[in-house]
C-alpha cells in the first residue's frame, strides 16, 4: 500500500484535513477504479521500448524489491499493529505469509517449469501485488463514505504509487523476452486485485473490521518481503551476470581472431 493515506493513522490524518461530506457509492467506486488503473501506466512505461539495457532491467527489479520490502516492513506491518492485533499475532501472521510465498514460488516453478525464470518471477509478482492490492482497493471506497475530499486525495496518492507496481510486474516479462501482450495481462492481474478490493469494499464494508484488515496486511507483508528476497533480487543478479557473460564473449571474439 505504498505511500498512500489509506490505513492506520494516515487515513485519519487525511480525513482531518478534508471536509466530512460523504460521496455517493458510484463516485467512491469510480475513484477506486481510477486509482487501480494507474497500475497500467507502469506497463506502458515498460512496454515503451521492446528491449531495455540490462542495467536498466536489473535496476528496475532491485528498485521494485526495495520498494516492496520497505512497504511490507515500514507500512504494512505497522498498520497491522495499529489495527489492534497483538504483536505476537502480527509476527506469526508475517511468518505465515513468508511460508505462503515460498509455497507459491515452488508451485510456480513446478507448474510453469517450461517458462523462463524471469517469466515465472513476473507471474508470481503479479499474483502477490494483486493480493496486496485487495485491501488497498478498499481504502478509497471506505474513505469516500466519510469524506469526498479525502477520497480524492487518497486516490491520487494511491495512483502515484501504483505506477511503479505496474513497472515491477511488466519489467520481468519484457526482460525475459515476453510480449507486450503478456506483460499487459500480468499487469492486469495486479490491477484486478485492486478492482476486486473496490468491489468487496462497496459490497461488504460493514464486515471489514480493522482486525480483519490487519490480519490480511500482516500476511501479505510476509508474502511481499519473501518474494522480493527470493525472486526479484536473484532475477536482477541473473540479468547482470548474463550481460557480463555476453560482454566477455564479445570481447574475446576479436582477440581470438587476431591470434589466428
Amino acid at each position: 500500500m505504498g505511500a498512500h493515506t489509506g490505513s492506520g493513522a494516515d487515513a485519519f490524518w487525511v480525513l482531518n484535513l478534508a471536509s466530512h461530506s460523504p460521496a455517493p457509492l458510484w463516485v467512491a467506486v469510480s475513484l477506486g477504479v481510477l486509482a487501480a488503473l494507474a497500475t497500467m501506466i507502469g506497463w506502458a512505461l515498460a512496454a515503451a521500448r521492446r528491449t531495455w539495457p540490462a542495467s536498466v532491467q536489473a535496476s528496475g527489479l532491485v528498485l521494485a524489491a526495495v520498494a516492496m520490502i520497505g512497504l511490507s516492513l515500514l507500512e504494512m506491518v505497522p498498520d497491522a499493529r495499529e489495527s489492534g492485533l497483538p504483536n505476537p499475532r502480527v509476527a506469526w501472521l508475517f511468518v505465515l505469509g513468508c511460508g505462503i510465498a515460498v509455497g507459491t514460488v515452488l508451485v510456480a516453478r513446478i507448474i510453469f517449469s517450461s517458462h523462463a525464470r524471469l517469466a515465472r518471477t513476473a507471474l508470481v509478482v503479479a499474483l502477490v501485488i494483486g493480493l496486496h492490492n485487495i485491501p488497498e482497493g478498499s481504502i478509497v471506497v471506505g474513505v469516500a463514505m466519510l469524506s469526498l475530499d479525502a477520497a480524492v486525495l487518497s486516490m491520487v496518492v494511491i495512483a502515484l504509487q501504483n505506477i511503479p507496481e505496474g513497472l515491477a510486474v511488466a519489467t520481468p516479462v519484457i526482460a525475459s523476452g515476453g510480449s507486450r501482450t503478456r506483460a499487459f495481462v500480468y499487469t492486469a492481474i495486479a490491477t484486478g486485485g485492486e478492482v476486486l478490493g473496490v468491489v468487496l469494499a462497496a459490497r461488504y464494508a460493514a464486515v471489514m473490521s480493522p482486525e480483519r484488515v490487519g490480519t490480511l496486511l500482516a500476511v501479505v507483508a510476509g508474502v511481499m518481503f519473501t518474494i522480493s528476497i527470493v525472486e526479484l533480487v536473484p532475477a536482477a543478479w541473473r540479468i547482470l551476470r548474463g550481460a557480463r557473460q555476453v560482454q566477455l564473449e564479445s570481447s574475446e571474439g576479436p582477440r581470438d581472431a587476431l591470434v589466428r
